[in-house]
């Protein structure tokens, strides 16, 4: 953080953070030299394919009522 104020570093794109998720107010939601993405670095290549298909497959199961395979567990803290 002192860093990325004070200019040593002039900006920074990070897909991991400690803690994660940041709570919302942490100060580096307020940088304008840092970008936070979504932590998806696992994306890409073969695995758009596999994300479509499960996510077509818990879709489909939601609109009939069904369980659903890949739910998000909040208490997680994901």
């Amino acid at each position: 953080m002192a860093a990325l104020v004070g200019g040593e570093i002039s900006a920074a794109t990070l897909d991991v953070t400690t803690p994660e998720p940041l709570p919302d107010a942490h100060p580096l939601y307020t940088l304008p030299n840092v970008f936070i993405s979504p932590h998806i670095s696992w994306a890409g290549g073969d695995q758009d394919q596999a994300f479509r298909c499960r996510l077509m497959k818990d879709l489909n199961a939601y609109l009939k009522g069904e369980e659903l395979e890949a739910l998000v567990d909040p208490t997680r803290g994901y």
